[in-house]
């Protein structure tokens, strides 16, 4: 993870304390608290306090939940910027076949063209359920599965396990 995100020198990083996975609970803090010490553009740290674990040593922090449910003068008056339609959304990596893994940064543009594109096959409709198989953070499994059952108001639905 490290060598991608030296790459493009993060300001924020958002993480979690843990995950629940197996039946099993596993803590997450160390691993934060060391990208966070390798990460020296890291300004902020969004924090999802998914197992409640002791997050003492990774503070300060903003609590993931905290802006999602204040509501006050400050959060009524939020408007979101207008950004262009060449501004980057996100970044992805290659798989790093021919050498180290390279970020990749995609546009609003590059998201509305991959879901136009989706359109014309007319697969998935609103109320739908789609099973989520393939792993978010892979580029086909973020645009074809997530975004596009999103974007069409369908129900995404992810196994615990996959056997085959």
């Amino acid at each position: 993870v490290l060598d991608r995100f030296r790459q493009i020198e993060p300001r924020v990083l958002i993480a979690c304390d843990g995950v629940t996975y197996g039946g099993r609970d596993h803590d997450r803090t160390g691993v934060v608290a060391e990208l966070r010490a390798a990460l020296p553009s890291v300004a902020h740290v969004v924090l999802l306090r998914n197992l409640g674990a002791d997050c003492s040593a990774l503070h300060p922090y903003t609590d993931f939940e905290l802006p999602l449910v204040r509501n006050d003068a400050e959060v009524a008056a939020f408007e979101p910027l207008a950004l262009p339609f060449d501004h980057p959304l996100w970044i992805v990596y290659s798989s790093g076949t021919t050498g180290f893994p390279k970020g990749v940064m995609l546009t609003h543009r590059n998201l509305v063209a991959n879901l136009a594109q989706l359109e014309t096959i007319g697969l998935v409709e609103e109320g739908d359920r789609v099973i989520g198989v393939l792993p978010f953070f892979h580029i086909y499994g973020m645009v074809v599965v997530m975004n596009w059952a999103l974007w069409k108001g369908a129900t995404i639905v992810t196994p615990c396990s996959l056997s085959v």
